[in-house]
């Protein structure tokens, strides 16, 4: 009789095992933060959790979307011919929590940048910036 609540104790203590492991899993995965399921990346519609950049101002143009900090350099616009190099002129920041900011690195001198915070306005680029951007960062 001892035998057989050794051997169901045994396996009950296996399974809470099994079950917290998968806890842990699951709690690390939302941790690390996953990008909203509705979002589909560069499918032309700037979608929440993402940061979108455009070729032309007001939002016209090809566009690009991101969930992460990038340079520019030869990743494709989408709905348009040509690639992200230093043209982009209008942002918007669709993140769920962080700012984007959008800058000019100009080697030895100081950077120039713009901070696109996380509010879904679309923006045309500052002029220090425009058609002279090689990368954006996600700050939070």
């Amino acid at each position: 009789m001892g035998g057989k609540y050794v051997k169901i104790r045994q396996d009950s203590s296996r399974f809470v095992k099994i079950v917290s492991a998968v806890v842990v899993l699951v709690a690390g995965v939302f941790a690390v933060g996953i990008r909203p399921a509705s979002a589909t990346l560069n499918n032309s519609s700037c979608e929440y959790g993402e940061f979108c950049l455009w070729d032309w101002n007001n939002g016209s143009g090809g566009t690009r979307e991101f969930y992460w900090s990038s340079g520019h350099s030869g990743l494709p616009w989408v709905g348009y011919s040509g690639y992200v190099r230093n043209d982009a002129q209008s942002a918007k920041n669709r993140d769920s929590e962080c700012t984007f900011r959008v800058i000019d690195d100009r080697g030895w001198w100081p950077d120039d940048w713009q901070d696109i915070p996380n509010d879904g306005v679309l923006r045309n680029l500052i002029s220090s910036v425009d058609n002279e951007n090689d990368r954006h960062e996600r700050r939070c």
